[in-house]
């Protein structure tokens, strides 16, 4: 398994940019310690937000099925308007031309059919290529929500880890305002090496009306993105949701675990 180089690019410019929104509300709230592994930034998996207040929360309770309408979203909409005035041009015509900067998936079901948490140590020894980019063994867990996605529209459905619904993990342990797209980020890379692409357009899911297909989708936790990094070592399933927002409703999704 390898991570393509789409991702690579893609989950860079992310990153840097969350990184840049997120060092100013983070400056603080750091708790520093003796930790057996090297202790990971939250700033690494925290989805900076929008700064959006959401003007409604459809919540999902869990084992049902998470109905969603036709989403606008894109990151003309998922970045706060401070980081599109920081944002190169250059950088805004590449997320336009691989249909990042403002796009509307169809509807879609989206159910949770396993949940699984695992240190981030242990993941990595299963999946080596996890830590051949610019990642490092740290602490933390990985929590991996496999799902079940039914395409509900008219429409034959291609999608790519960043064309997808934009995901986040939320939980109200997190140290994160309460705005549209904030939580904690999918993990792209981890993404990439549970669900391989098929071909060169890295297509992950393809979906003709009416089908189904289960995908992973992964989440990296860590102690600083907590605000009470304690509670790591307690976190379980049903503290946790899946959400999802439409910025042309100002809705937010959440599908409870």
């Amino acid at each position: 398994m390898r991570i393509d180089r789409k991702t690579r690019i893609v989950a860079g410019t992310i990153c840097l940019i969350a990184a840049s929104l997120v060092m100013g509300w983070f400056a603080g709230r750091y708790v520093p310690g003796e930790p057996a592994m090297p202790t990971a930034d939250a700033r690494e998996v925290l989805a900076a937000g929008s700064g959006r207040a959401t003007e409604s929360v459809i919540d999902f309770e869990p084992g049902t099925t998470m109905e969603l309408p036709a989403l606008l979203q894109g990151r003309a909409h998922e970045l706060s308007d401070a980081a599109q005035d920081d944002l190169p041009e250059r950088a805004i015509g590449s997320f336009e031309r691989m249909g990042l900067w403002e796009r509307t998936t169809p509807r879609l079901d989206v159910t949770a059919t396993q949940v699984r948490i695992a240190s981030v140590a242990s993941f990595g020894e299963l999946n080596p290529p996890y830590y051949s980019w610019d990642k490092i063994p740290s602490d933390g867990k990985m929590v991996l929500v496999t799902v079940s996605i039914a395409n509900a529209s008219d429409e034959r459905y291609e999608a790519w880890w960043a064309t997808l619904p934009t995901f986040t993990l939320w939980s109200g342990l997190l140290a994160a305002d309460d705005e549209m797209g904030a939580g904690i980020a999918l993990d792209a890379e981890a993404f990439s090496l549970l669900n391989p692409s098929e071909g060169e357009q890295d297509i992950s899911v393809d979906l003709a009306p009416g089908e189904t297909q289960e995908i992973v989708l992964p989440f990296r936790l860590v102690s600083g993105a907590l605000a009470d990094p304690s509670a790591l070592d307690d976190a379980k399933a049903s503290d946790f949701a899946l959400q999802t927002s439409d910025y042309a409703a100002n809705a937010t999704y959440r599908l409870w675990l």
